[in-house]
Parts: structure tokens; C-alpha cells; sequence
């Protein structure tokens, strides 16, 4: 059936039920695949070591309120056009690597009338806005800043459908990157 074919010879003859202790006796009705195929990212999910800031709680308090700053001029930037899309990899990346951008929240919308799987249309990606000491201190600013773009932007809409060619190439690298968090 495909599932003791995965077992047989590990740690002795094939068939002579002393090689895998966990070995179970299947229906010999039941239907399974003949193949087995390995998770995609199983190299990068078993070499995965969790960074020290992702482990660090200190400035973490129990009883912290968690507040959502919203501006009415904070808008997303729209990414239609895989120049666009490299531009904001290539923040991510670069944001990565000189510390300023440990995580990103991803959001995905799917479309799944007349087809079995569906298909993502838009994916929402923010990264996280820094403490401003303005914020922090309750002072506003007396100027209406320019729109976002993609330099000065944190919330990205990306349209999926035009760009699902190239997607994979250039958010790829970001998100089977260990060291942003998802």
C-alpha cells in the first residue's frame, strides 16, 4: 500500500518485523498513496535554530496593553509590477540585514468559486512600524506627510494574480528566510 514500503529495511531484512519498533499493520483494504513525497521545506524547517530575539522576553511585561496606532494617512502602497515587487524584497532583505526588520505579518486572500483549490488573488504584508519618540511622547505632527511608497511604506497590498509568475523569486528568499519572523 505504500505505507510499510517507507518502513521496510530500516534497521533490518525487509519483512522480518524487527527494523521500525513503531511499525503498525494497516487494513489490507485500505488505499494510500504508493509514493511518498517530502515536505518542500524540510531541509530549512529541520535546520531551523530559533535566534535569540525571538527567544527574548524581557521588555515583555504580562499585563502590557497592546495598542494599534492608526493614522488617517497611513495608507497601503499597491504593488502591481514585478519592479515594485523586487523593491520591496529587496527592503525586506536589506532591512534584515542591518537589523532593522526582524518580522513581517502576511495576510492572504483566496479565491475559490468554480475550482477544487482556489488561488491567491492578494497578499497583504506589513512590517512592523518602529517606537517613534513623536508617538511616544503624545506630540502630533503639525504636517500632513506624502503617501507611502515603497521605501517609506509598511503595508503592502500585492496583487497576486498579475504578479503569480514571479512571486515565488522574489518574496521566496524573504519568506523561507530564518531569520524574519512570519
Amino acid at each position: 500500500h505504500g505505507l510499510d514500503a517507507r518502513f521496510d529495511g530500516v534497521g533490518g531484512n525487509a519483512g522480518d518485523g524487527e527494523g521500525d519498533m513503531t511499525r503498525r499493520k494497516y487494513s489490507p483494504d485500505m488505499i494510500a498513496p504508493s509514493h511518498h513525497y517530502d515536505h518542500p521545506y524540510r531541509e530549512e524547517i529541520e535546520a531551523l535554530e530559533y535566534r535569540p530575539w525571538q527567544l527574548d522576553v524581557a521588555g515583555i511585561e504580562k499585563k502590557e496593553k497592546i495598542t494599534v496606532r492608526t493614522d488617517k494617512n497611513d495608507h497601503g502602497v499597491w504593488i502591481g509590477t514585478e519592479e515594485d515587487l523586487a523593491k520591496l524584497a529587496t527592503r525586506i532583505m536589506e532591512g534584515q540585514s542591518n537589523g532593522e526588520i526582524h518580522e513581517i505579518a502576511l495576510d492572504l486572500e483566496a479565491h475559490s468559486h468554480r475550482t477544487f483549490a482556489g488561488f491567491v488573488c492578494l497578499v497583504q504584508l506589513s512590517i512592523r512600524r518602529p517606537k517613534s519618540s513623536a508617538a511616544a511622547s503624545g506630540q502630533q505632527q503639525q504636517t500632513t506627510p506624502a503617501p507611502p511608497d515603497i521605501a517609506t511604506g509598511y503595508d503592502f497590498l500585492i496583487d497576486a494574480l498579475s504578479l503569480r509568475h514571479v512571486i515565488p523569486t522574489h518574496l521566496g528568499p524573504v519568506l523561507a528566510s530564518p531569520h524574519i519572523l512570519k
